[in-house]
């Protein structure tokens, strides 16, 4: 029972990405222990390696989790997402591409797709795959796995030994 006048607040499913491929093993890990500050981190997938895309540049390391708040994925974004990545460094420039301390992204909010890319994106459909293999196409209703399969045949993505110490 609650405490009187304590409103009880639905907790909403966020599934994101983070990659990083400015020292990736810090900065993983530590916006991971921030989100931990701001909901439910609830399950993490393992850590992915796959070359930068549209740049060259270093390598990034990827990785998807489930993370459970109350609030609305506008607030998430603007009040909790962006502000860790202002912590860890990341300073956001017209070159969508450049090397970055970390970025974080929502996929999925409950079970609304918020980043079609996540289809053909090797470095989102793999790890998203491996927390949420179920996840179904809105129109053609294939799986994250089987899309996650395809893409790990066709691109370099490899398994990363495990970064996070959870």
């Amino acid at each position: 029972m609650n405490a009187p006048g304590k409103i009880e607040r639905h907790l909403k499913k966020y599934y994101l990405s983070l990659g990083s491929n400015i020292n990736p093993t810090k900065n993983i890990p530590k916006a991971i222990n921030l989100l931990k500050k701001h909901g439910q981190v609830e399950i993490v997938s393992s850590a992915w390696k796959s070359p930068a895309m549209g740049f060259s540049g270093p390598e990034f390391i990827n990785a998807a989790l489930l993370f459970l708040s109350p609030q609305e994925s506008n607030e998430i974004k603007d009040e909790i997402l962006r502000k860790i990545e202002s912590k860890l460094g990341r300073k956001r420039s017209s070159d969508k591409n450049a090397p970055r301390e970390i970025d974080i992204d929502i996929l999925i909010y409950e079970d609304t797709e918020v980043d079609p890319s996540l289809w053909s994106t090797p470095h989102l459909a793999v790890p998203l795959a491996e927390i949420h293999p179920d996840y179904k196409h809105p129109e053609t209703g294939k799986t994250i796995a089987h899309a996650a399969k395809y893409l790990q045949r066709n691109n370099r993505i490899e398994l990363e030994p495990s970064i996070f110490g959870l």
